[in-house]
């Protein structure tokens, strides 16, 4: 499949703060590319890089296999973006600003703005001034004007950042539509793991600045591992019959009164059954599969969980 941006060795120091180290990212034609990672790890930094925002430190940018200088910003008309939080005049209408974005970027066709205020869904509200919208229509607004001009890339950074989970649901429609219906390749970076999870195919993984992982969610979803998960009343109790009486030596406490158990999971009746024997109230009992913030945990160190051993 068609790589159409790959960074190399992309850096970005500020002073003594190494911002970015060296990311190598590949972006396939086709892909919903979850650019994953806590705030402050470098998705932001690395999203200006590739725009031409700001110079890199070191490294490289190939879009659409031609390597990006400053010199040359042909690419950036096929790519649309919304970084961080969408900036509009808000005495202005949805549709004045978005004229304004238009005669910015020499497009002539006016039906440019309908076409992409369709997409998002608010051509209803086109002559409304910005500054009535809510932040779930200011979102859809900047991903609109990313739009006018019909990219073949589009960047999303952190979309649903500060959204209720009904504007959530709006923007990952939405993508998954613009995908869809457009073809379009779309980078989307978040720290909400479980929103990424049901929409991308394809994930990176920025931690402290450093790309710490990039594969397929379908390559994930086999690694993943299945387990039991027990809700009891008394979780010190339930560890010390998991060791003694079930011989389970593969187990974790990962919160008060509820365990982990990643061996028998196939067998919860019976693991059930010799916990209530030995007096250990079991409240609730469901096999469960790891998700992708699980793995994110796992591969970043950041999971506190500690694995028991028996004694």
């Amino acid at each position: 499949m068609d790589i159409i941006l790959r960074t190399i060795g992309l850096t970005k120091i500020y002073k003594s703060n190494k911002a970015v180290d060296g990311i190598n990212l590949n972006v396939r034609k086709g892909d919903i590319y979850g650019f994953l990672g806590q705030n402050g790890a470098g998705k932001t930094t690395t999203f200006r890089m590739i725009l031409g925002l700001i110079k890199p430190t070191a490294g490289e940018v190939e879009i659409f296999g031609k390597k990006v200088t400053r010199a040359d910003t042909e690419h950036l008309e096929r790519i649309g973006a919304l970084i961080e939080f969408p900036g509009f005049y808000p005495n202005l209408t949805v549709e004045e600003n978005l004229k304004i974005h238009r005669n910015l970027m020499g497009m002539p066709d006016r039906k440019v703005i309908d076409e992409s205020l369709e997409l998002v869904g608010l051509q209803q509200v086109k002559a409304i001034k910005v500054s009535r919208l809510s932040l779930g229509m200011k979102q859809r607004l900047g991903i609109a004007r990313a739009l006018l001009h019909k990219p073949e890339l589009l960047i999303l950074d952190e979309p649903t950042n500060g959204l209720d989970p009904a504007g959530i649901k709006e923007i990952r429609r939405l993508i998954l539509d613009l995908a869809k219906t457009r073809q379009m390749t779309i980078m989307v970076s978040s720290h909400i793991l479980s929103e990424v999870q049901h929409i991308a195919n394809r994930i990176g993984i920025i931690h402290h600045g450093r790309l710490v992982d990039e594969m397929d969610i379908e390559d994930i979803d086999k690694i993943n591992r299945h387990y039991l998960e027990l809700k009891v009343m008394n979780e010190r109790k339930a560890a010390y019959v998991l060791e003694q009486t079930c011989k389970i030596q593969n187990y974790r406490i990962v919160d008060h009164g509820v365990i982990r158990i990643f061996e028998r999971w196939d067998e919860p009746a019976l693991v059930n059954r010799m916990l209530v024997q030995d007096g250990v109230e079991v409240s609730e009992i469901a096999l469960r599969k790891e998700s992708l913030e699980d793995y994110f945990l796992k591969i970043t160190g950041r999971s506190s969980d500690a694995q028991h051993s028996s004694c």
